[in-house]
Order: C-alpha cells, then sequence, then structure tokens
C-alpha cells in the first residue's frame, strides 16, 4: 500500500482495521504511528519492515502471530509490549532492532522469545503489561506461599526454579527503566 514512501510521516489506522498487509508500510523511513488498533488480527511478513522513525510498538491482543521481518530493520524501535495472546514469532522479525525492549508476561511465548534472542526485556507477572512493583509484590508472595513450587508464570530468568534470583533479576529490570 505505502511501501517504500519514505516521507510517510504519520498514519492514523483505523479502529476497524483487521489487517495490515505484507510489505504494507516496508521502508516508510520516516513513519510514526500514533497506535496499533486493538481490532488489528494480523501483521503481514514485513509490514514495517525498516520504519526507522517508528519508536514504539504495543501488538494488540487480538494478534497470535508477528510474521517474519514484521519490524525488522526499525533502527529506532525502543519499546515493544507483547501479549501473551502471541504464541508465534516469525523468523527475523525484530531483527536489527538493537535497542528495543520488550514488556512481557512472565511465562508467555514472547517471554521466552525475547530471551532466547537476548532482547532487553521486563518480565509482567500481575498481566497489566506494565512491570512495576505490583510484580515485585506478586512474585514475593508467591515465593513465600509456595516454597519449592514451581510455576513458570514466576520464573522470571527462566532458568526452571523460583528463588532469590528471579526477584532480583526483576527488581533490576524495573528499575532500571527509572
Amino acid at each position: 500500500a505505502f511501501s517504500g514512501c519514505t516521507g510517510l510521516v504519520t498514519a492514523d489506522l483505523p479502529d476497524t482495521l483487521e489487517s495490515v498487509g505484507d510489505y504494507a508500510f516496508s521502508g516508510c523511513q520516516s513513519l510514526v504511528l500514533n497506535d496499533i488498533p486493538q481490532s488489528l488480527k494480523s501483521i503481514g511478513t514485513a509490514a514495517f519492515f525498516d520504519c526507522d522513525a517508528l519508536k514504539k510498538a504495543t501488538i494488540p491482543e487480538s494478534i497470535s502471530a508477528i510474521n517474519e521481518s514484521s519490524f525488522a530493520n526499525c533502527d529506532n524501535l525502543l519499546e515493544v509490549i507483547i501479549p501473551d495472546s502471541v504464541d508465534s514469532i516469525g523468523d527475523y522479525a525484530f531483527s536489527n532492532c538493537c535497542n528495543a525492549h520488550f514488556t512481557v508476561l512472565t511465562g508467555s511465548y514472547a517471554h521466552y522469545y525475547a530471551d532466547d534472542n537476548n532482547f532487553s526485556y521486563t518480565p509482567d507477572i500481575t498481566g497489566d503489561y506494565s512491570a512495576d512493583i505490583l510484580d515485585i509484590i506478586r512474585l514475593r508472595k508467591f515465593m513465600l506461599e509456595h516454597t519449592g513450587d514451581y510455576d513458570s508464570n514466576y520464573d522470571v530468568n527462566i532458568d526452571n526454579t523460583i528463588n532469590s534470583l528471579d526477584f532480583t533479576f526483576l527488581r533490576r529490570r524495573i528499575f532500571e527503566n527509572f
């Protein structure tokens, strides 16, 4: 649709939009999106490839898959919020997004994706997609009430145990963002 429009600065996607097609905004290097609509059900392959001005991507809960190279080469992408509805992230979806920091639900597919691909991430335990003191309180409460139990939703650092290292990891990730 707008592929290669380097001068395209803004795009207000309608609240009724259900799909952003393959390569739709690829190469729109000046594009700044106000919001990705909650109605969106699919983001095509390389839909936002090489959108250098894109700084934040909040993936709607209506999305289950982020396709191949969807946000690749978005050099200035700083913040990515991925809900637990996402159960598939294609190859190179965020490749060369070196400054991207992910907020992911602990134990979700996106949590493992961020960890496996060495992205900076903050795990969210409470499900509000905002890692904060409430997450620390919930983790601490779980650790006190369920000593020795395992629940992947509380395994913040993905080491198959729940212990003080999870607490330290979460605290460090939250407070380094202030």
